[in-house]
């Protein structure tokens, strides 16, 4: 008799332990669809935050790229301005 109630307990608690883990991954799955399985979900939504920074900062590397034409420019219009200076100077 004692074996046969150590059976009946044991597949009780197997099957407690099977809807206890079931009603984890119930939970988990609820979760994960908040977090980027659904449109408008917070994964989406840094995403989304994500390629707006891309799309800024990709002008930020332009500004750098004109800074340093820029400073080009300056450097050439000082050397044409001093063959100017010493062009005049020879001059008069």
């Amino acid at each position: 008799m004692v074996p046969g109630l150590l059976l009946v307990l044991t597949m009780l608690a197997a099957t407690a332990l099977v809807v206890a883990v079931a009603g984890y991954v119930v939970a988990i799955t609820r979760v994960l669809d908040r977090v980027g399985a659904r449109s408008g979900s917070d994964l989406e939504r840094v995403a989304g935050a994500l390629r707006g920074i891309a799309n800024e900062t990709t002008m930020l590397t332009a500004v750098a790229d004109v800074n340093s034409e820029l400073r080009s420019l300056g450097a050439t219009l000082q050397t044409i301005d001093g063959n100017l200076v010493a062009f005049v100077q020879a001059q008069g």
